[in-house]
């Protein structure tokens, strides 16, 4: 009974909410005709299995303002439409001179809302956020899965390239590019655009076809951290829209999605360019914060700004201390360590021997770090723990 209240309430604003959604994409085609002019040159895109350090390495790029810019969650669920942002920026203005009139209560609401999402995955309104999110205005967002668990036409976006037929693959990453041109448009101001999803890693194919210019980061973790992890963060989130499947059957649905997601990348990149994708380790995320971002730069040229950089030292100093509060354990899923080893270890060797390899070949370019678009060496004795 619960669960039903909950969907009915949820359907209703969901309603109310796309309703008004698109009307505004309709007064933009009346108000901002040129938006459909605006260029996405070279964006970059987080991909990889969930739990691998990508939503630090996303918010750690963002923090570079002048390079990148990313969707809020705010936008990618309220105001996916150019007027819907403009409204809310001119609010914004209001909002910061009266102090906070606005502001101060949905940020009371927000903290109730996602109270739920801390530790596993720390969320609100005003942070950015998984932009595949925004797929949800037409019903092809992964998210959904965790409200309809029995849907097969949901659970086949885990597999977007390989079982989604032609036309509903075009049709859907239509509306994804659609939705980034309007970002920049308010937004771009010549940044790069930055995307961030795990549930982007089954459509890499795709959105290279879409973003032929478009850049790749994959952040990779040892399965026995990354498998179990991302177990316990499904299992809260089926939990949180009422769903009370049994532990069993939400860790063969995560290790049926895992086979799929932790192999992709690595078939897919194999064709590619080596200057078009980055393969980046957890440990080095999370412990060398200021080599593996400056490697990014390094490999994909972008400019490392001083201030940006003194941004890096501070993360490398947090990084010293760090210690991860999602709290869980493999034996609660009815999986044991050697069973994940068997499954998943040979591939995560794979990721490692190809981020070697790509390392060996960049350790010709001489120099320091990158500056100024400037190629450069990078420190790497703490490459690999």
């Amino acid at each position: 009974m619960k669960r039903v209240l909950l969907l009915m309430v949820l359907t209703i604003i969901f309603i109310f909410v796309e309703m008004v959604n698109w009307f505004c994409f309709l007064l933009d085609e009346i108000t901002y005709p040129n938006w459909r002019k605006t260029s996405i040159r070279k964006p970059l895109f987080i991909v990889g299995m969930p739990r691998t350090a990508s939503t630090w390495l996303h918010k750690t790029l963002f923090s570079d303002s002048g390079q990148f810019t990313s969707m809020k969650s705010w936008e990618i669920l309220f105001a996916p439409s150019i007027i819907q942002k403009k409204a809310c920026n001119l609010l914004g203005k209001f909002d910061r001179r009266f102090n906070g009139i606005l502001s101060n209560p949905i940020k009371k609401i927000d903290n109730f809302l996602f109270r739920n999402y801390k530790p596993g995955h720390p969320t609100s309104f005003f942070d950015i956020e998984e932009d595949d999110i925004v797929l949800i205005h037409i019903l092809s967002n992964m998210f959904l899965i965790f409200q309809f668990p029995g849907s097969k036409r949901l659970r086949n976006l885990a597999w977007f390239d390989v079982r989604l037929p032609e036309k509903r693959k075009k049709r859907i990453m239509w509306f994804f590019r659609v939705c980034i041109q309007k970002h920049l448009y308010v937004y771009g101001n010549g940044r790069t655009y930055l995307s961030k999803s795990p549930c982007h890693t089954p459509k890499i194919q795709s959105l290279k076809a879409t973003f032929p210019d478009s850049r790749f980061v994959c952040t990779f973790r040892h399965p026995e951290q990354a498998i179990p992890s991302a177990l316990s963060l499904f299992f809260r989130y089926f939990k949180i829209f009422e769903n009370h499947l049994e532990i069993k059957n939400v860790a063969e649905q995560t290790l049926q999605m895992a086979d799929h997601w932790y192999a992709y990348p690595l078939k897919i990149f194999s064709d590619w360019l080596s200057e078009d994708y980055l393969l980046l380790d957890y440990n080095h995320l999370v412990h060398s914060p200021e080599t593996t971002v400056s490697e990014i730069y390094h490999h994909f040229g972008l400019t490392l700004s001083d201030e940006f950089r003194q941004k890096l030292v501070a993360e490398n100093q947090k990084s010293k201390t760090y210690k991860s509060n999602h709290i869980y354990s493999v034996s609660e899923f009815g999986i044991t360590e050697e069973e994940i080893q068997e499954r998943y270890l040979q591939l995560y060797e794979q990721y490692l021997k190809s981020s070697d390899e790509s390392n060996r070949k960049k350790e010709s370019v001489p120099v320091s770090m990158v500056e100024n678009g400037q190629s450069g060496r990078l420190d790497r004795g703490n490459r690999y723990l």
